[in-house]
């Protein structure tokens, strides 16, 4: 979990940096710091979001695959892997709300100039 929310982190902080003069001039022509932040969360909790659902269809398929092969067992399903999907969804949102908070309060003039 530290190391996905590192790299979710890291991610974003760098993707941020590279649409800096964007963010800039979104907020120079009227978009609120909240319109800044919801999509810049967005951006960033939907590559985690496609992850977690593919990782989910094929751990349920694995899950089945192993329970064919071991009569009698019982590995868990749906609520375990979704209680582990919430828990890694709720650490890439932490992880990216730092970045978006600081693009969100972000001076327009700053990286307008420097372009």
């Amino acid at each position: 979990m530290v190391l996905a929310s590192g790299g979710v982190f890291g991610v974003t902080s760098y993707l941020l940096s590279l649409r800096r003069h964007e963010t800039g001039v979104r907020l120079a022509l009227g978009a609120s710091p909240g319109d800044i932040l919801r999509s810049t969360v967005a951006k960033a909790l939907s590559p985690v979001s496609h992850g977690i659902a593919v990782g989910i269809g094929v751990a349920l398929v694995g899950l089945r695959l192993v329970q064919t092969r071991l009569h009698g067992l019982d590995l868990g399903g749906l609520p375990e892997a979704g209680l582990v999907a919430l828990g890694v969804l709720g650490i890439a949102f932490l992880a990216a709300l730092y970045p978006a908070l600081e693009a969100a309060g972000t001076d327009p003039a700053v990286p307008l100039r420097s372009e």
